[in-house]
């Protein structure tokens, strides 16, 4: 018999596996993720986009928002904006990503063509 037991307290909410999920997602795109708070009702990570910044963003029941990101990025209004997919957001973020998106998606049509 084994001296561990199931405490449902410990598991992840469904925000931090999704953010977690989505994060990973878009690896290639980013240099660095962390969650970094996670609760019934939302989940944070902290996001190092190739430029270098790090943003921190929060995934709730309306979406993803931006909570921080480096001073004079963009106006404070752009915070309000709550995006539908990780992708929108890193795509409004990081021209790098975008970059780096299409390169990777050419990469594999270039594949799936041979």
């Amino acid at each position: 018999m084994s001296n561990s037991h199931y405490d449902p307290a410990n598991r992840p909410s469904f925000f931090e596996i999704e953010l977690k999920r989505a994060l990973e997602e878009q690896s290639f795109g980013i240099t660095n993720a962390e969650v970094v708070n996670s609760s019934g009702l939302d989940a944070t990570a902290l996001i190092t986009l190739l430029e270098g910044a790090v943003l921190e963003v929060v995934l709730f029941r309306s979406g993803y928002r931006v909570l921080r990101e480096p001073a004079g990025e963009h106006p404070p209004s752009h915070h309000a904006t709550v995006y539908e997919t990780i992708e929108d957001l890193l795509s409004a973020h990081s021209p790098e990503y975008v970059a780096k998106k299409h390169e990777t998606l050419f990469a594999k049509l270039d594949q799936v063509n041979r």
